[in-house]
This record gives C-alpha cells, sequence and structure tokens, in this order.
C-alpha cells in the first residue's frame, strides 16, 4: 500500500534557486506578472522558471522576455522535477502536483490564488499583493 515515490526524500544539494515558478500553459500570464513585479522589487534573486511539458514551444519567448536577466534561467526538458527541487527554496504556483513534492521534500511552497470569476479579481489581486509581500520578506534575508 502507498506510494514508494514518497518513501525517499531528495538528495541534499546546495541550493541554486531562491525561487522557482512552477509554470503551466493556463497560468503563464498571472505567474509572470508576478515574477516581473518581484524582479522589479529585487532583480538579483536566482530564480528558476519551469515550463510544463505542454509548453516547451513557449521557450524561446519567455527566454527572450527574461535575456536582460542574467538570474532567471528558463528550463524546459533540460532538467527533470526532481533536478529542480534540489536546487531551488522555495516554489511558486498556481496549481500543480509538484506542490507535494516539494512540501514533502521541505520546500517552501507559495500558492498563488487565480480569479475565478469577476467578482473574485478584487480578493486575487489582494492575495497577490500579500503573496508579494511574503515573497520580499523571505528574498530579502
Amino acid at each position: 500500500m502507498g506510494n514508494d515515490f514518497y518513501a525517499s526524500k531528495l538528495p541534499a544539494i546546495s541550493k541554486k534557486y531562491e525561487l522557482t515558478f512552477i509554470l503551466a500553459n493556463i497560468y503563464t500570464t498571472e505567474l509572470t506578472q508576478v515574477l516581473d513585479e518581484l524582479l522589479r522589487i529585487k532583480s538579483g534573486t536566482a530564480i528558476c522558471l519551469k515550463l510544463h511539458p505542454n509548453q516547451f514551444a513557449e521557450k524561446d519567448a519567455l527566454e527572450a522576455k527574461y535575456q536582460t536577466f542574467d538570474n532567471v534561467d528558463v528550463i524546459a526538458s533540460q532538467k527533470n522535477m526532481d533536478q529542480i527541487l534540489s536546487a531551488t527554496k522555495r516554489i511558486v504556483t498556481i496549481q500543480s502536483t509538484t506542490v507535494y513534492e516539494a512540501l514533502h521534500n521541505n520546500i517552501k511552497v507559495f500558492i498563488l490564488a487565480k480569479k475565478i470569476t469577476k467578482h473574485m479579481q478584487i480578493y486575487s489581486i489582494i492575495l497577490m499583493f500579500i503573496y508579494l509581500i511574503l515573497l520580499r520578506s523571505y528574498l530579502l534575508k
């Protein structure tokens, strides 16, 4: 019974990334907006953008968007999720099974609320602001 995958933890290695954004094609806009604001506030933080397998075709466009930031790596299939999680301290996502893997491996998780309806828009903006404050407090340590 159970899942042997979660029986062991990832090997402890030095953490290259302060923050990893776990993307999916339906959430890329929201997550890159948060990243853009974070880069405006503190541009030198080591950041990884991990693309979902269904969005590898977007890699070139995202690399072009962030080419002026030496601290941002856009990863498609060059590394698997275990390698990414081994190298990061925190993840940001909207919805991903990677959350379970990250929590299992004692990696901090930030879940960004996605607006569901027009009535949720203000709520979502408030949550985004709160998450940015939290991210900033962690990254300024």
